[in-house]
């Protein structure tokens, strides 16, 4: 497999201030390559999957970090080395994917393995560097500049695997580094990105979900990891004096073919992309329709301009305070929801439960709970429906008549179920109100009929 020529020069065709200065622009254009592509991992998928995005198609489309600093990187020897070989560029891009994957199997879930068996717990609901995060941030960002840095060297400078091992593994350690510095970022870069991202209207999640899901995190790191390992990548490769940027001028020299050992080695790292994608794929769809139909879902939100103020009333008048057979009320509760999708409801709820039983923990038993939320209006009463997964889109939930009422409904896995039976809930919207019914371990038959009775369904 032959490869197109390119310059290929050794330190004494260059005098000592032409190689200074061409290192220093070989380490200026891969920083920029680097930091170029930072942005566009975190841009690229928030275009694609942004509910307000012009461009949603509700998945990112197998575009990963990975590939987006293999593609950015591979413009260096495309563009401004003078080799361009489209086998070469691609090569690189699937060694970038591979380098992403197996940093996160290694690093995340290997190095989250040895933090847990040191005793290491996660904070969760914070986007700060805890002594949990060290490990596998570390670990992935050393994985994925060591296989980055073999790649560059093995495909462009065929340099023996001896010499490729030697100039990755201390310069991998930068990328751990790397790693840290950026998911310690997090609260502060990681926010600067979101809120850019906010005012693009490109990004739904708030600060809180976003720090504790770890998105802050991914957006720094994202930034600090791939712009720094454009400028480890211009300083090895300055150091190897074979990769500058060619003048228009100079002669060329005939590339050497690839290797069986490079072929053999792309190939299998081809196979195991190819084979992850085909498992992924599936799972994949699933989650853009879900995506997309929750972006159709979105775009219904009612106004949440000039709402009518949401009458307070006793609980004890929204709720049925009386026995069901041998289910006796607790003491209601009314207080105010804290939704982040709207306006605030009124929420009064009360559990039934047999006599003597606890009012909380898991001992309860056979129970059932009802919850009523008071909107504004009916328009946001069934949208917050199916705001809170009770849709025939998602999953799992599925229409019923019951008293000449349509409801929705979900059930239990009644192959897995609790020590007290199966569990099972019911939903639907009644003028203004959403009444939901969580039932576990009992017929729910006479709850659905009194309340059905006082809130009859008009979903």
């Amino acid at each position: 497999m032959g490869c197109p020529t390119h310059s290929r020069r050794s330190p004494k065709d260059l005098n000592p201030v032409s190689v200074k200065r061409e290192s220093l622009s070989t380490i200026t254009l891969l920083s920029i390559l680097g930091l170029t592509a930072g942005c566009l991992s975190i841009v690229i998928p928030a275009l694609l999957t942004g509910w307000t995005s012009p461009l949603f198609v509700g998945s990112s489309l197998g575009i990963f970090p990975g590939d987006i600093f293999g593609a950015a990187i591979s413009v260096y020897f495309l563009v401004f080395a003078g080799i361009r070989s489209v086998v070469k560029a691609t090569a690189l891009i699937v060694s970038s994917a591979f380098a992403y994957f197996m940093a996160m199997l290694i690093g995340i879930f290997g190095g989250g393995f040895l933090s847990a068996s040191m005793g290491l717990q996660a904070n969760h609901a914070s986007a700060e560097l805890d002594a949990s995060t060290v490990l596998p941030v570390s670990i992935a960002g050393s994985v994925g500049a060591w296989i980055v840095l073999a790649a560059v060297l093995r495909i462009y400078s065929e340099t023996s695997w001896r010499r490729v091992v030697a100039k990755s593994t201390p310069w991998s350690l930068v990328g751990g580094l790397l790693g840290l510095v950026g998911w310690g970022l997090g609260p502060s870069l990681g926010s600067a990105t979101l809120a850019v991202l906010e005012f693009l209207h490109l990004e739904t999640m708030d600060k809180s979900t976003a720090a504790a899901g770890g998105t802050l995190n991914g957006y720094s790191g994202h930034l600090v990891w791939q712009s720094g390992m454009g400028v480890v990548l211009g300083i090895v490769l300055s150091e190897t004096r074979l990769l500058l940027p060619t003048r228009a001028n100079e002669p060329t020299a005939a590339a050497r073919k690839w290797s069986i050992s490079n072929l053999i080695l792309f190939g299998l790292i081809l196979l195991a992309i190819v084979s992850y994608t085909v498992r992924w794929l599936p799972i994949e769809y699933r989650d853009l329709q879900g995506n997309r139909a929750f972006a159709k879902h979105f775009a219904t939100r009612p106004s949440a301009e000039s709402l009518p103020q949401i009458a307070i009333a006793p609980a004890d008048t929204i709720l049925i305070v009386a026995p069901f057979d041998r289910y006796e009320p607790d003491r209601p509760h009314a207080g105010t929801g804290h939704w982040s999708s709207g306006p605030k409801p009124q929420v009064y709820s009360v559990r039934y439960r047999l006599p003597g039983a606890p009012d909380s923990g898991p001992d309860v038993g056979p129970h059932v709970d009802v919850q009523i939320q008071d909107w504004p209006n009916p328009d946001w009463a069934n949208w917050e429906l199916a705001e809170q997964g009770f849709s025939t889109a998602h999953k799992g939930i599925e229409e019923s008549n019951r008293f000449g009422n349509r409801i929705l409904q979900t059930q239990g896995d009644p192959k897995a179920p609790n020590r007290w039976g199966t569990s099972a809930r019911y939903g639907w919207s009644s003028g203004n109100r959403v009444i939901f019914l969580d039932v576990l371990a009992t017929d729910p038959t006479d709850f659905l009929k009194r309340y059905l009775e006082k809130y009859p369904s008009t979903y």
